[in-house]
């Protein structure tokens, strides 16, 4: 009987890469990616490259077979990042999706009507970048001498866009105008929430 010629098997190691869900991060706030896993008998092993999707990328670090990677969106919107593996000369991708999205900001004061020449200050108009929603004492003036003056916030949409208009109450005004002197206004960012995200502005 002729002799029986030995198998030969080989064992190709698995190789993959589980992006995971799909994420959500705030532009200019580092986002890590810590649901990507790459599954390899030598995680280690495994070269890994990010794609962040913004023209960013880096080499990937790996513990215990999951990304430890931080990323720093610029800017708001939607981007894909691609996670490539390579191992023994074969390669795996995983992409996901990352939603990015921008805090409110305050986009700018003016104080009455914004003339440059003014005997009297009636009323600042803070205009944010977004519809906003705000708690009470989200705004505050002081004077030089660290006195808190009163104020009433009304408020308008125009364009999607929040505008606050504060004009001043209590005593020492004369026909609605703070005395001469040196102001400050503060917005307080964690009183003021975006509208469509809940996020504050800091």
């Amino acid at each position: 009987m002729p002799a029986t010629p030995d198998a030969v098997v080989r064992v190709v190691d698995p190789l993959a890469v589980d992006a995971g869900p799909d994420v959500g991060g705030v532009a200019g706030e580092p986002l890590a990616l810590g649901g990507v896993r790459v599954a390899h008998r030598d995680p280690a092993g495994a070269a890994v490259w990010i794609d962040w999707g913004d023209g960013g990328g880096e080499a990937g670090v790996l513990a215990d077979g999951r990304l430890t990677n931080t990323h720093t969106y610029a800017t708001a919107g939607v981007y894909t990042a691609t996670v490539t593996a390579t191992a023994a000369g074969r390669t795996a991708t995983g992409t996901l999706s990352v939603a990015v999205v921008a805090r409110p900001a305050v986009g700018g004061v003016r104080v009455n009507d914004g003339s440059a020449q003014r005997s009297m200050v009636t009323s600042l108009t803070v205009t944010f970048s977004e519809a906003v929603t705000a708690d009470a004492g989200a705004f505050e003036v002081r004077a030089a001498d660290g006195r808190t003056v009163p104020v009433r916030v009304g408020w308008a949409v125009v364009n999607g866009i929040s505008v606050a208009t504060l004009t001043f109450t209590g005593p020492g005004l004369e026909g609605g105008s703070v005395a001469d002197g040196r102001y400050v206004l503060t917005v307080r960012g964690e009183r003021v929430r975006s509208a469509a995200t809940g996020l504050t502005i800091g």
